[in-house]
């Protein structure tokens, strides 16, 4: 149980400190873009952001990339990052609309478990970029909507994830490679990749030499 008192602290220091973004990248497939979420804080105090990590049961800490005394706690996973601003939303002032705006999306997403996004989802999205409103983010929003809804009709029928499918993932995937998950459920690879990460199931970087040493 979070105190009232490290909610009203966490939501203090995310309003100075803090960051809501949606970050847009290439594919493989040149012509369409991927989607990242992201709610992070970044100080020079890294016990301060393991308590944070702590307390919240949510996120991962580590250096920060461009900072050398820094270090940044990152919520990534949908579901973790639902729970983050859920914590600390009635607390927040300067960053309070940015939070309800990405609470919405979030929720939204994972009730449905789309495959594409909807019309509302993506001003969802347009509104948390233009806080940044950088012209690269903002032109690669723009080639990114149109490419949704130019692709939206013949996108094929999305396969949802069943509880049982998750509950096997969660015992499985620092058991077994994603190509190996793929087949045992009868998925793609990149969705094995994406459900681990909407879970907040993250693999270590030195996993596949531990798999390998385990086989031996």
């Amino acid at each position: 149980m979070i105190s009232e008192t490290d909610k009203a602290y966490i939501a203090g220091l995310f309003d100075g400190e803090g960051c809501i973004s949606a970050s847009l990248y290439k594919t493989t497939n040149r012509n369409a873009f991927g989607l990242n979420i992201n709610v992070s804080i970044c100080i020079c105090d890294k016990d301060l952001m393991l308590e944070i990590k702590d307390i919240t049961k949510t996120g991962t800490v580590r250096k920060h990339s461009t900072h050398k005394t820094a270090h940044a706690y990152e919520v990534r996973a949908k579901r973790d990052v639902l729970t983050f601003l859920e914590i600390i939303y009635p607390y927040l002032k300067h960053k309070k609309e940015l939070a309800r705006i990405m609470i919405i999306y979030v929720k939204s997403r994972i009730i449905s478990d789309r495959h594409t996004h909807t019309d509302k989802e993506i001003n969802l999205i347009g509104k948390i970029i233009k806080f940044h409103n950088t012209k690269s983010t903002v032109r690669n929003f723009e080639l990114w909507k149109k490419h949704i809804r130019k692709n939206r009709t013949t996108t094929p029928h999305h396969k949802y994830w069943t509880k049982k499918e998750e509950n096997y993932l969660k015992t499985n995937y620092l058991k077994m490679f994603d190509s190996e998950l793929a087949k045992k459920l009868s998925r793609t690879k990149p969705a094995i990749a994406h459900r681990r990460f909407d879970l907040g199931l993250f693999k270590p970087r030195d996993f596949r030499w531990r798999l390998k040493e385990a086989e031996i």
